[in-house]
């Protein structure tokens, strides 16, 4: 590999190095905070449900509604973040994705919108 000049005004290795270091720094940094996002809202989200009952059904709701807001910024993380997102299967994997969230959500809209009571154990 030679040290030509390249259209970006660096050398041929020198510019590379510093686009590859600046595109992992970038979707490091992008990837880590979804990440730890992702993982806060899966915890929000199971221990509000196992303590629905102590937790109260305001607190419930805010949570879950809070997880119903943040999945179409989920799709567009995905979508934004990686290599292969431009790629069929990946748009494929994501257009099901979010057409089963579309029927899932049309399903919840023509039911009630009260949870299932809860039994002396603490269970639908």
């Amino acid at each position: 590999m030679t040290n030509a000049p390249t259209p970006t005004g660096g050398t041929d290795r020198a510019g590379r190095r510093d686009r590859v270091l600046r595109r992992v720094r970038r979707t490091t940094a992008w990837t880590a905070v979804s990440a730890t996002a992702l993982t806060d809202l899966i915890i929000a989200l199971v221990v509000t449900s196992l303590l629905r009952a102590r937790v109260g059904l305001r607190t419930w709701r805010a949570v879950h509604w809070a997880a119903y807001l943040a999945w179409p910024l989920a799709v567009i993380h995905g979508l934004g973040v990686g290599t292969d997102s431009t790629t069929g299967w990946v748009l494929g994997v994501t257009l099901g994705c979010v057409a089963i969230a579309a029927a899932a959500l049309v399903w919840r809209g023509t039911r009630g919108t009260e949870p299932a009571p809860l039994t002396a154990r603490g269970r639908p």
